[in-house]
């Protein structure tokens, strides 16, 4: 009888571990892509993706704030109760949304490399459980 457990092809549909098995096929690729991207990171090359929904908490702005500036700031003159109309000193901190940057991604890099090959990863972790499971059963449970 042939072993279907990380059978590839036509053989692997009745796989107990299908995930596995797709998992050894694309080793080869996901590997290479991999060890390219950690080299370009050790070249300073990173993976950055371009994000325009980022909310970020400020401090207002203290541009306005300078001696000289404007004759709305009050808080030049000592007194820790005076607020100034432009710059919101003594004022919480206001949100800032709609923020567009280059982040880094938010997976790391094998999460990414399973994203591009179709590898769930919850799967896999699943089938590795039930492989030993089943070994721990077949060993007698010790």
């Amino acid at each position: 009888m042939t072993d279907t457990t990380h059978a590839t092809g036509p053989q692997a549909a009745s796989s107990t571990t299908p995930e596995l098995d797709k998992l050894a096929e694309v080793q080869g690729a996901t590997q290479a892509a991999g060890d390219f991207i950690e080299w370009a990171a050790s070249q300073g090359v990173h993976l950055m993706t371009f994000r325009t929904d980022l909310t970020d908490v400020k401090a207002a702005e203290h541009d306005w704030c300078r001696p000289g500036r404007s004759a709305h700031c009050t808080h030049f003159d000592g007194n820790p109760e005076h607020n100034c109309c432009h710059c919101g000193r003594d004022h919480e901190p206001r949100e800032v949304t709609g923020i567009k940057a280059w982040v880094s991604p938010t997976r790391d890099l094998h999460q990414l490399l399973a994203d591009w090959q179709g590898i769930d990863q919850r799967e896999v972790e699943r089938e590795k459980r039930q492989i030993l499971a089943n070994l721990h059963t077949a060993g007698g449970g010790a």
